[in-house]
Formats: C-alpha cells, sequence, structure tokens
C-alpha cells in the first residue's frame, strides 16, 4: 500500500473517530429523551404527584390531571398519577421512587422543593417538571423545569374582559388589605381595562376585613359598577349573594365556589392549574433544550361559566401571546401603570 493512500486512510479514520466522540457528546450531554409527537418509537410516560389531594372535582389535583388528559389527546403520553401517603419529605420521595418508570415527573408541591431535589439527583435521567416555582440552580438541576404562573398576567385579561363586557363603563376592584401584592394586582387590572378603553373607570377599595369587604360590595354595586374583581381566595358567600341581589357579576380566583352561582355570570380566573401542566408538557415535549430553563406559562384562562363571546376569547388569546413573547409589559406599580397609559396613546 503507498504513503499517500495509508495517509488518506489515516485522515478519514481520525475524522470518523472525532464525528464519532462529537455525537456521542452531543447525545449525551442531557440524558434526558427528546421525545416529540408522533415518535414512532413509543409513548412518553408521564406522571403527576399530587399535593395529596385525591383527584376529585374541585381540587388543584384534578385540575392537574385535566391538563395532563387534555395533552394525551395531542400527545403520544401514557399518564399516570400518585397521591402520597402525607405530605412530607419521606413520604414525598417515596411517591418520586414510585414514579421512577416515568420519563417525566410532575409535582405539584412547590413546598416540598428541597425533596424533589433530591428526586432529580436520585433519578438525573428522569426530567421533573414542578408547578408553582422557578428552576433553582440549573448547573446543578439540569433535569428540572419549572412552570411559573403570575397572577399579574390573569387581571390583566380579567381587565380587558372587564371593560369588554361592562355595560356601564364602571368597574370595581375589591381586596382584603392593602398589600404590595393586592395593589400590584390592581395596576395589572387597571392597565388591561384601559388597553380595551381608558374611558371606563375603575373604582377600588382594599377592606380592612371580609365583613368590611361586604359592606365596601354593596356600595359599588348599588353605585354605577357592574362587574366586581374579587382577589380574595375563596368567594364570601356575602358578596355572592349581592352580585345576585344586584344582577352583577364577579370576577375571582377561586374556582370552586363558582359552581354555584346564585343566579348571576360569575368569571373565574384562577390561576389554572390544568393549562400550567398542559403548557408544561407541550413545552417539553417541543423543546430543542428546555431542561433547566423556566416556563413562564400564563396558565390562567377566562372561564366564563354562562354566555360566551368568540372575539374577546380570540382577542384574550392575543393578548395571551403578546404578554407571553414580551411584546405587553405589564405594570405593578404607579410608575410603570403611567408610563403603560402613555403607551396607548
Amino acid at each position: 500500500m503507498s504513503k499517500p493512500l495509508k495517509l488518506v486512510l489515516t485522515v478519514i479514520a481520525l475524522l470518523l473517530i472525532v464525528i464519532i466522540v462529537f455525537a456521542w457528546h452531543i447525545l449525551n450531554r442531557h440524558p434526558l429523551p427528546v421525545l416529540r409527537s408522533g415518535d414512532p418509537n413509543r409513548q412518553v410516560n408521564i406522571g403527576i404527584i399530587t399535593n395529596g389531594e385525591d383527584i376529585s372535582e374541585n381540587s388543584a389535583s384534578r385540575l392537574a390531571w385535566d391538563g395532563l388528559k387534555r395533552a394525551q389527546e395531542k400527545y403520544a403520553i401514557n399518564p399516570s398519577y400518585i397521591i402520597p401517603e402525607a405530605m412530607t419529605d419521606e413520604a414525598y420521595f417515596e411517591a418520586i421512587e414510585q414514579m421512577q418508570n416515568n420519563d417525566v415527573i410532575i409535582s405539584l408541591a412547590p413546598e416540598l422543593l428541597d425533596t424533589v431535589l433530591r428526586g432529580c439527583t436520585a433519578y438525573h435521567d428522569k426530567n421533573f417538571i414542578m408547578i408553582g416555582t422557578e428552576s433553582p440552580d440549573r448547573s446543578r438541576y439540569h433535569n428540572l423545569t419549572g412552570v411559573v404562573i403570575d397572577s399579574a398576567d390573569s387581571y390583566f385579561l380579567a381587565g380587558y374582559a372587564s371593560a369588554n363586557m361592562s355595560q356601564t363603563k364602571n368597574l370595581a376592584f375589591l381586596a382584603v388589605g392593602d398589600t404590595d401584592e393586592n395593589r400590584r394586582l390592581l395596576y395589572s387590572f387597571m392597565a388591561g381595562v384601559h388597553t380595551f378603553d381608558q374611558e371606563v373607570k375603575v373604582h377600588y377599595d382594599f377592606s380592612e376585613n371580609e365583613q368590611k369587604a361586604i359592606q365596601v360590595c354593596e356600595y359599588f354595586f348599588k353605585d354605577e359598577s357592574d362587574i366586581l374583581i374579587y382577589t380574595g381566595k375563596i368567594v364570601n358567600p356575602g358578596i355572592a349573594d349581592l352580585a345576585a341581589k344586584y344582577s352583577k357579576q364577579i370576577i375571582t380566583q377561586n374556582f370552586k365556589d363558582l359552581k354555584e352561582n346564585r343566579g348571576t355570570v360569575l368569571i373565574s380566573i384562577e390561576k389554572k392549574i390544568d393549562s400550567a401542566v398542559y403548557d408544561g408538557v407541550r413545552q417539553y415535549l417541543s423543546r430543542n433544550d428546555l431542561t433547566g430553563k423556566n416556563i413562564y406559562a400564563l396558565g390562567t384562562q377566562m372561564e366564563i361559566l354562562r354566555g360566551g363571546n368568540a372575539e374577546l376569547d380570540r382577542k384574550l388569546l392575543e393578548l395571551k401571546q403578546s404578554i407571553d413573547s414580551g411584546e405587553i409589559e405589564i405594570p405593578d406599580n404607579s410608575s410603570s401603570y403611567r408610563s403603560y397609559l402613555k403607551s396607548l396613546k
């Protein structure tokens, strides 16, 4: 064999070795399966570890299960769930161990984040999705993705929807406690309202307690306000009764109590866990490299229990997409709210 031929063969062999090593490095950079919808090899096994609640109506766990089942309608996944025996570190880690046959493990217990991080370390070949928290230290926990749901996004959309539906062009915002968070939600709500129409008035009150909130609510309803947004996590029965009495509408976070809508149109802007789970699964299955990143999912849908407006739904979806893309930056204080108003002119 001539020397030139030997040299050519040697170069080819070296190139093949470099290609093989490079390919091995790429394939093993993240030991997680990148399985997409329609993968002909197998389904993706995805399991939910609940927050201790049964998969029963109106529970957070049920909403999460609904979101996973909705994802199953579109993607090739095999869903499952497990209820921990107790919401303790030991019992929750045992639940993680029992779910280790899944490709993706979804946790609904951000309060037990440290336990989930133990699971990430113990089962580094699995992908974990934590609902309700950001991804910690990406360099250590590359296989954990946080799904973050921001209430401000929801209140912005609620404001837009309220202004669209209001007949009197007078809205009311009612919160219990003058806190930084409640004020942040107020500015987010008003930004949404005035994105639709800057002439709509927003009356607001930060009541000292629930009883005071009922009194203020009746004042709002006796006045011109025809839609009330209430930030309480539980719909006060007195407020629901007043809404029925005066034929007004309530927008609130809570989903369970709105099932009994007492003769009035009630709208839920609950931070919908089902949508957050669906978004987490969808982005995992379609990712190029999602590990260790945050999914800033709106995760909240305007749940209109009676009636509906297709055009409004379409516009809300457009606004959601603008929020997700960063095109719309929702104000969270008086200064940023004033700047936002100027940008609308």
